[in-house]
């Protein structure tokens, strides 16, 4: 999907997609998200990658 993106420059996908599975990760790892459930956390993951892939 972020390779379809022909707004950035050559390889920015590969980077964007680590960017994107860091968020992932963080979001399941820090400990003021492990009371939230699937869906807050969903919204939450998608919530900063919609910022990041705003740019």
């Amino acid at each position: 999907m972020l390779r379809r993106d022909e707004r950035g420059a050559e390889g920015e996908a590969a980077a964007l997609a680590r960017i994107v599975s860091a968020v992932m990760f963080l979001s399941r790892a820090v400990s003021t998200n492990v009371g939230f459930g699937v869906e807050e956390t969903v919204q939450g993951i998608r919530g900063q990658v919609e910022v990041v892939l705003r740019r």
